[in-house]
């Protein structure tokens, strides 16, 4: 277990990791950022892609859910390739249920177009 800092500026115990930012104004204190494994489905619109870029910086594990496997890694190629294993892309709905096995969150970004 690492040692975080809380609101306050005292440690405190748990997972993950800890990024110190700003001037303890409310708000502005500690960000504890712990990975996790998410599902993102409609992770190749405009928000969707952003979302997914997010997750991927914070150092989360994304399982796309989309309805064209080709298409999002046309759109989202670079980061499949730069991530590895932190992104994988599951194309067809009867992979959805392994996309989202083991996932702490599925997290919908669905529109219509």
């Amino acid at each position: 277990m690492s040692s975080l800092l809380s609101s306050r500026g005292r440690a405190s115990r748990a997972g993950g990791c800890c990024r110190v930012g700003g001037s303890g104004k409310r708000g502005r204190g500690p960000v504890c950022v712990r990975a996790e494994r998410l599902a993102v489905a409609g992770g190749t619109c405009r928000v969707g892609r952003q979302l997914v870029r997010h997750l991927l910086s914070r150092g989360d594990e994304v399982n796309l859910l989309t309805r064209d496997a080709e298409g999002a890694r046309a759109k989202l190629g670079d980061l499949e390739e730069s991530q590895g294993k932190q992104l994988t892309i599951f194309g067809e709905e009867d992979d959805w249920r392994r996309g989202i096995a083991g996932t702490r969150a599925v997290i919908s970004s669905l529109s219509y177009s």
